[in-house]
């Protein structure tokens, strides 16, 4: 059984629309003379004037396979639209980002953004460290694209911290569960500069193990680029650990290091 229920109206019917009931009346002069009722599949006259006019339709044999078809054909053909749009459900396309280049330690506007989805019933709040966040929220209204389609969007303004994600989480009847697109600081990729970078390699017989501290390293990027592109590697953790052959590395690395062997 299907339901909706509003401030205007109250409906409830099956979902094959097997109860549907298809009516025309009769008006003379604003009264009713006569009717159909798909239930009883004939007109019922009102007043004397009325039986009459319900006997003559009663008669007509393609008046009463008219009136049959057009349950079908108008009655159930239009609630099938009208439930297909209730029940429709997309969706939003979300993205988060600052409106500025986002650096710890600074304030900065952070923006989410929800596109495209439908219906309009959307809930957007952010969260601090796994905390929604209450204030220094402000959000826009519902935006009607104009094609059966909605968008909103959210800001808050905060100072960045590292170590202290920030996430917009999106509730929306098109998504199985909560969305969440974190925020990440412009600067994430830069701090390493300052920091030692671990190199792993595993010999060919899976005992020897080099670990080589990298200092003054300005650049991780520059620095895969230059000695590991040529082999498949796997960076993990903010550590940039690299596995590969040590046959083939040693070869490659120019650089001054520290080895262990075990």
């Amino acid at each position: 059984m299907l339901r909706r229920q509003d401030d205007s109206f109250k409906q409830s019917f099956k979902e094959d629309l097997s109860d549907m009931v298809y009516t025309v009346k009769l008006v003379f002069n604003q009264k009713l003379l006569c009717s159909y009722d798909s239930r009883l599949e004939k007109y019922v006259g009102s007043d004397e004037l009325g039986i009459r006019n319900a006997e003559h339709y009663n008669n007509q044999s393609w008046k009463m396979k008219q009136r049959k078809e057009e349950l079908e054909t108008i009655c159930r053909a239009n609630a099938r639209l009208y439930i297909k749009s209730e029940t429709r459900k997309v969706p939003p396309v979300v993205t988060v980002r600052s409106n500025s280049k986002a650096r710890y330690g600074q304030l900065t506007t952070l923006e989410c953004h929800a596109y495209n989805f439908y219906p309009q019933a959307i809930n957007v709040t952010w969260l601090l460290d796994g905390s929604e966040v209450t204030g220094d929220v402000v959000s826009t209204e519902f935006m009607d694209n104009g094609d059966w389609s909605y968008q909103m969007h959210s800001y808050l303004e905060l100072v960045l911290h590292r170590g202290v994600p920030v996430s917009c989480r999106v509730e929306h009847s098109g998504l199985k569960e909560p969305l969440l697109h974190p925020q990440t600081c412009d600067r994430d990729g830069q701090h390493y500069k300052r920091r030692l970078a671990i190199v792993s390699f595993s010999g060919v017989d899976g005992k020897v193990r080099i670990v080589v501290f990298l200092t003054r390293l300005t650049r991780v990027s520059a620095f895969y680029r230059t000695f590991f592109s040529p082999f498949k590697s796997h960076i993990t953790s903010e550590r940039h650990l690299f596995s590969i052959k040590i046959t083939e590395i040693i070869k490659k690395l120019k650089i001054k290091y520290r080895v262990w062997l075990g």
